[in-house]
C-alpha cells in the first residue's frame, strides 16, 4: 500500500548545548588560572548550512583590536574561513552544506580571552541554505587579579625612637634609609 508521506522542507536551524552544558544561561567564568574546556554548540540544519558566523562582543577595547577579523561586522564567517586562528580556536571547520556540525571552543580561544578582562559575547549566528537564521550568545566574564595598591601615606607605619625622657621623634617608614658603617 502506497502512504504519502510529508516531508518538511523547511525546518528551522537549532542551536543548543551538549546535555550538561548550561553556558547559555549561566554564562562563562574565566580567570587568570582557569577556564571551561566543554564549551560547545550543536548546531542542525536540514537544508544544510549556508553560513555561519562567529562575533566576539567586548567591554575590553584591547581585545576588539587583537581579534579583528571576529569582532567587526557579522563577525568571521568559519564556511570556508581562511583566518589563520580559526581552526586553532574551533577544530574542523564545518563546509557549505553541513547539516550536523558541533562547534568546540577550543582551549587557544579560551587563553585568548583570558587575557582581557572583562566582560565578551561570544554570537554564533547559523543560517540554512533556505535563509532562515538562528542565533545564540554566550556572555563570558574574565576576571584577574590587580596588583594591591600601596597604603595611603597616613597608613603607613611608623617608627618611634626615644632620644631622651620628653623628646620623641617620628620617622615614616618612607623615610628610613639603611647604611652600614665600615
Amino acid at each position: 500500500k502506497n502512504e504519502q508521506v510529508e516531508i518538511p522542507v523547511n525546518i528551522p536551524v537549532t542551536i543548543t548545548e551538549p546535555t550538561g552544558n548550561n553556558y547559555l544561561i549561566s554564562g562563562i567564568s574565566i580567570n587568570e588560572s582557569s577556564y571551561p574546556t566543554n564549551v560547545a554548540l550543536n548546531i542542525k540544519a536540514a537544508a544544510g548550512l549556508q553560513s555561519l558566523y562567529f562575533k566576539i562582543g567586548s567591554s575590553n577595547s584591547s581585545l576588539t583590536s587583537a581579534a579583528s577579523a571576529y569582532t567587526s561586522g557579522d563577525g568571521l564567517n568559519l564556511i570556508g574561513a581562511t583566518e589563520s586562528t580559526a581552526s586553532s580556536y574551533f577544530g574542523t571547520l564545518p563546509s557549505s552544506g553541513t547539516t550536523d556540525y558541533t562547534l568546540s571552543f577550543g582551549e587557544a580561544l579560551m587563553q585568548l580571552l583570558q587575557q582581557y578582562a572583562g566582560t565578551h559575547t561570544l554570537t554564533v549566528k547559523a543560517t540554512d541554505a533556505n535563509g532562515n537564521p538562528q542565533s545564540k550568545t554566550l556572555n563570558v566574564t574574565v576576571t584577574q587579579s590587580q596588583e594591591p595598591e600601596p597604603p595611603a601615606e597616613e597608613d603607613t607605619p611608623s617608627i618611634t625612637f626615644q632620644t631622651g625622657a620628653a623628646n620623641i621623634t617620628y620617622i615614616s617608614a618612607k623615610e628610613i634609609s639603611y647604611s652600614q658603617a665600615n
